[in-house]
């Protein structure tokens, strides 16, 4: 919702920290928009190694979307 402001103001920082705590639960999807959010700098500063960890965290908790990344 906050990544698209849909319904509410766009608010990438806020995004950013709800992907954080539902990755930090193991969701793997949330996992996968946390690699894209370092790897694009949306709303934070960009961080391939970041990124790399937590597409790869998605991929191993069974996000089919990774592998395309």
């Amino acid at each position: 919702m906050y990544e698209l402001g849909m319904g509410i103001d766009k608010d990438l920082n806020q995004a950013f920290a709800w992907y954080q705590k539902s990755a930090d639960q193991e969701y793997a999807k949330a996992q996968y928009n946390l690699g894209i959010f370092y790897a694009l700098a949306k709303g934070v500063e960009k961080d391939i190694e970041q990124s790399k960890y937590w597409v790869k965290k998605a991929h191993e908790n069974g996000y089919s979307g990774s592998s395309i990344f």
